[in-house]
């Protein structure tokens, strides 16, 4: 029987140890106690015979007074023959102590005054189980504590978007204001526009016409590829960092019984409003550094999507890249693709994205910069005049057709030849879906992964094993509709990006 003292050196003695002292030492070690509390509570003598040992409650010293007045055994184990008998007569003497120590507890208990504290606790039902939270509430719950945490963070936050304005900054203050127009001289042959009455020999000549306006292309096009990619990726690492920071949190979440799919949004919630701010201040300082000609809704709107499809990425790669690697393999894809599939680059060039639909569908999806940067070029030329070559009024330029307007010779906007040649400065907005479709893309097959991958870390099963031992219709319901939400974004997202019909003349050049 365990006298569970403060001490550590009585911690640990037995009465049944003690019976082997002497009264004197008895005595001696409880003295030492005297007046400390232990947590000692005696059962009664059918747990005893059942058990090895018990644990009391109350005082030491009455620990004393009780230990002190119980007879000790005589233990005569020379005259033991065998080890059998031997073990047996050790378990006998046990079962004769244990008894002897309950009968001594019984009739010590009667005399004391108040035994309330050593009486057995009435009965009580046993607490009902906490129904878990629903869906909205947990993504209430989510989008508070993560706010809460932004608020905590909110020097870093800071330098965050202070690295991403001065990274717009430096690119703009690089490549200087806008300029869509140069003073290159027309190379057109005047002979043949004066001396024909045929309309057909002028066209062939609108390319070099319209030279002045098509020359600043190069620069356009790269600036916009070149701030696309650096914004990108400065996002994809931001992202990146909240889901590893994040990580530990979200098993815990997962592993605790609460829905990913809520956490999962919540953070893709919290973290777009963030994204969204820093995207205004970058728009902001872009479109007063370059003077351009359009407004500055298309700025947001682009850098907006941008940083949807850039961070898009991230929380797709975080379900299935290991922690330590996932900034390398962010940083590489992303400036990889962004440069490589963007379209401003030769091979991979407008030309050759629109030269198939499993072009367009490849770039579209894989770079994050591919709608960014003919959307930004199309809305600065889109604001250019008749005489430019790029925007026409079809009712008076019968003769005139899509596939020889500027925009068709640079390959820009070829899903959409009826609209783009409508002068306007509010922008060209046609890339806008699938842009955003590509995002929302990523994020479902994001959220399905996390379903799927990394069980263990959950504290669960991995997920086949799980479905087939504890699988109910609702769960293969469940998983059914996921896959048919996934095969259903995926289909728009193509859909948006092939929308459109180019012309045969388009094909053909």
């Amino acid at each position: 029987t365990l006298f569970n003292t403060i001490k550590p050196s009585m911690s640990n003695t037995s009465l049944s140890d003690m019976n082997d002292m002497d009264d004197r030492d008895s005595s001696r070690a409880l003295n030492n106690d005297f007046g400390r509390d232990s947590s000692i509570h005696y059962p009664r003598f059918s747990v005893m015979e059942r058990r090895n040992s018990s644990i009391g409650g109350g005082s030491v010293a009455s620990s004393k007074t009780y230990s002190v007045g119980r007879r000790p055994f005589n233990r005569n184990r020379s005259s033991l023959a065998s080890t059998s008998k031997y073990v047996k007569a050790v378990d006998d003497i046990a079962k004769l102590e244990r008894r002897s120590l309950n009968i001594c507890w019984v009739k010590y208990l009667r005399n004391l005054d108040d035994q309330r504290e050593y009486l057995p606790p009435s009965k009580y039902a046993l607490p009902e189980n906490m129904p878990n939270q629903s869906f909205l509430s947990q993504l209430q719950t989510h989008m508070i504590r993560n706010f809460i945490v932004s608020t905590r963070n909110l020097w870093s936050r800071l330098l965050d978007s202070s690295i991403l304005v001065l990274a717009s900054a430096l690119v703009c203050g690089i490549n200087g204001t806008l300029e869509v127009t140069n003073e290159d001289i027309s190379t057109a042959s005047f002979y043949i526009l004066m001396i024909s009455d045929d309309y057909r020999p002028l066209m062939s000549q609108f390319s070099q016409l319209f030279n002045y306006a098509m020359s600043s292309n190069s620069d356009l096009e790269l600036f916009y590829l070149t701030i696309g990619v650096i914004v990108s990726l400065l996002v994809a690492l931001q992202a990146a960092r909240a889901m590893v920071d994040k990580r530990v949190e979200f098993f815990r979440e997962a592993g605790s019984g609460n829905n990913i799919s809520a956490y999962f949004i919540a953070l893709n919630i919290t973290t777009m409003i963030e994204y969204m701010l820093q995207m205004a201040l970058v728009a902001a300082v872009v479109f007063w550094l370059r003077n351009t000609l359009t407004n500055y809704s298309v700025f947001f709107v682009f850098f907006g999507l941008l940083a949807w499809t850039s961070s898009a990425w991230s929380f797709f790669f975080a379900g299935f890249i290991p922690p330590q690697n996932l900034s390398v393999m962010i940083g590489f894809f992303v400036t990889f693709s962004g440069l490589i599939f963007g379209g401003g680059l030769p091979p991979f060039d407008y030309g050759f994205i629109y030269e198939s639909p499993v072009n367009e569908v490849l770039c579209g999806v894989v770079s994050p910069t591919r709608f960014f940067t003919e959307s930004m070029v199309v809305s600065e030329y889109r604001c250019l005049p008749e005489q430019s070559g790029f925007t026409y009024n079809a009712a008076i330029a019968t003769n005139f057709s899509e596939s020889e307007s500027s925009f068709s010779s640079l390959n820009y906007g070829l899903r959409d030849v009826d609209s783009i040649i409508d002068r306007s400065c509010s922008g060209w907005f046609w890339g806008a879906l699938p842009f955003f479709l590509v995002g929302l893309t990523l994020r479902v097959i994001a959220c399905i992964l996390f379903h799927v991958q990394h069980r263990d870390e959950q504290a669960k099963r991995s997920f086949w094993d799980d479905m087939k031992r504890h699988g109910k219709i609702k769960d293969y319901t469940l998983v059914a509709g996921a896959c048919c939400l996934a095969i259903g974004v995926v289909g728009c997202t193509v859909y948006s990006i092939l929308k459109g019909e180019m012309t045969e003349a388009t094909y053909s050049r």
